[in-house]
């Protein structure tokens, strides 16, 4: 694997780290999903984060923010 490669897989120091709980079921199926769209559970679940919250902020859930 190349320094880039690398570089590209390894997240940044400044990313935030979230713990969860799921049941078995769901995260089957959340990894049956990212493998299905080639992404990591990560990268497949800050995904799906990212688009919750703009969807919010489009429906102005976020206020004055």
């Amino acid at each position: 694997m190349t320094a880039i490669a690398l570089q590209e897989t390894v997240p940044s120091k400044t990313l935030k780290r979230i713990a969860t709980y799921v049941q078995p079921e769901l995260f089957e199926d959340l990894e049956r999903l990212g493998s299905i769209e080639n992404r990591t559970l990560s990268n497949l679940l800050a995904t799906l984060a990212q688009q919750a919250v703009e969807t919010a902020k489009r429906e102005g859930k976020f206020g004055d923010r």
